[in-house]
């Protein structure tokens, strides 16, 4: 029965279509004041279970507390509601066994191969029923726009690669198709990181790694990717920083140890990112006229750049986490890298191992982790990792 309901969870989310509109929930204060404690009491009780990493546990906990001090709390402790389903499943991901993990591995075949099916039919102008769609993003695969399948490839790819390693050679075309430059970055080093272990020239992944450097140096920069570095540096600041005039500013230590609070970006970013110089919108297809998407929040209008996601997963949980979040963070991929040099390099750990470095990689430019259709895969991507270094420690 468990490996049939991980199954369905991956399909399902694996199939979402990107989201056009998102609802509001509203309940009664008492009810929202038990869930509060019902979340805080499960928090707990995780701290218990001998599946979990410590960093996760600690996480978990922490993430409870400082949604109290969030900016916009019934916002992150919504959010917190997501944590715990996804620390649940990972629990349920653990307790599979080998041949019940095995069995999920079927599935990754089929999402491939509907990636090549929907591009051609895109290819072909033959997708009227997504165009009939509310929503402007489902441009390119069953994901969304070219950056948002490089992600997915991504997430999909070691995992792929477990059930047949050969699978990398589609893979590698229609991530070059998705023209995303971190999703090919993180390939590049994925297969780097194995053929380190199974070639006996080291010198050769070293220096096809090194070769990364000036591919991401002369790589062609579209807007997109120019802009990402103004909005980084200008997350950066709302965190680290309280503005006293137009010129001066001064250091807010409190808020770089905690963070603004989970969930808070997309509302709290695009108040502060006037100026950057970037439009949102797209051409209308019946006018050619260039059109701009205004954006509402509260009694705030804007035109201007509205990036939900900061297109950096590590910048993003540092703006709504802090420092203290962040390392936490950090220290459960540790976790993931310490227990690949203490257990046995078998072919399929390798793998495996390598798919994570490579999500790992893409999170510095994409947001795999803020996508609904890539959280479940990576989620058992981390808990199939974790039964193969189990095994092979043994």
């Amino acid at each position: 029965m468990k490996k049939y309901t991980v199954f369905a969870i991956l399909l399902i989310f694996a199939l979402f279509p990107p989201l056009a509109k998102e609802g509001t929930i509203s309940m009664p204060s008492n009810v929202w004041a038990w869930i509060l404690l019902f979340f805080g009491i499960i928090a707990i009780f995780f701290l218990n279970s001998s599946k979990l990493n410590i960093c996760i546990k600690i996480l978990g906990l922490y993430l409870y507390i400082a949604c109290f001090f969030s900016q916009l709390p019934h916002v992150s402790f919504f959010c917190y509601f997501n944590v715990l389903l996804c620390i649940s499943f990972y629990l349920l991901c653990r307790y599979l066994k080998k041949e019940e993990l095995e069995f999920q591995l079927n599935l990754f075949p089929a999402l491939l191969l509907l990636q090549f099916i929907f591009l051609t039919v895109q290819t072909l102008n033959k997708d009227a029923i997504f165009n009939s769609l509310d929503t402007h993003h489902i441009k390119f695969g069953t994901i969304g726009n070219t950056s948002m399948l490089g992600c997915f490839l991504i997430t999909i790819g070691g995992i792929l690669c477990m059930k047949n390693k050969w699978y990398i050679v589609p893979l590698i075309i229609l991530v070059i198709l998705s023209k995303s430059m971190f999703a090919l970055a993180a390939l590049w080093v994925g297969l780097c990181f194995y053929l380190f272990f199974k070639t006996k020239k080291k010198s050769l992944p070293a220096i096809l790694l090194l070769l990364c450097i000036p591919f991401m140096a002369t790589y062609h920069w579209g807007a997109s990717e120019k802009i990402r570095l103004k909005v980084w540096q200008r997350g950066i600041e709302m965190v680290m920083f309280d503005r006293t005039s137009a010129t001066e500013k001064k250091f807010n230590l409190t808020r770089s140890l905690k963070g603004w609070g989970m969930g808070t970006w997309k509302y709290l970013y695009p108040l502060n990112s006037e100026g950057l110089d970037y439009y949102w919108g797209e051409t209308n297809k019946e006018t050619g006229v260039y059109e701009m998407h205004e954006w509402t929040i509260g009694k705030h209008k804007g035109d201007w750049l509205m990036w939900v996601r900061a297109h950096n997963d590590y910048l993003q949980a540092y703006f709504e986490l802090g420092f203290v979040g962040l390392l936490l963070m950090l220290g459960f991929i540790g976790t993931i890298i310490i227990g690949f040099i203490r257990a046995q390099k078998t072919e399929i750990f390798i793998i495996s191992t390598a798919g994570l470095i490579a999500i790992a990689i893409n999170m510095i430019g994409m947001f795999p982790t803020k996508m609904i259709q890539a959280v479940p895969i990576i989620i058992f991507s981390i808990a199939y990792n974790r039964f193969l270094a189990k095994k092979a420690y043994e």
